[in-house]
């Protein structure tokens, strides 16, 4: 699995690109538990080309810069060593 990070000012996004259906489902999975839900300036978005898949996590106001530790957790727990 592959990850790529971006961050400006006080907006964050991580994508995790999976080559399999197993590697994002396990993916999904850490996400759904990790990502805060209740919060608005928060968005996870999914897509599939061919036998690519993604999934995006973006922080649009991220002025606490509370995305690092989430994204932290996320990388961890699907044991990535580095990423983009």
């Amino acid at each position: 699995m592959e990850v790529i990070h971006h961050s400006e000012e006080r907006y964050a996004s991580l994508t995790l690109v999976a080559h399999s259906k197993e590697e994002i489902e396990q993916a999904r999975k850490v996400v759904d538990e990790t990502v805060p839900q209740d919060r608005e300036d928060i968005s996870i978005s999914d897509s599939e080309v061919d036998d690519i898949y993604e999934i995006t996590i973006e922080y649009h106001d991220d002025y606490d810069k509370s995305s690092g530790e989430v994204f932290e957790k996320i990388i961890q727990s699907l044991n990535i060593d580095s990423c983009e």
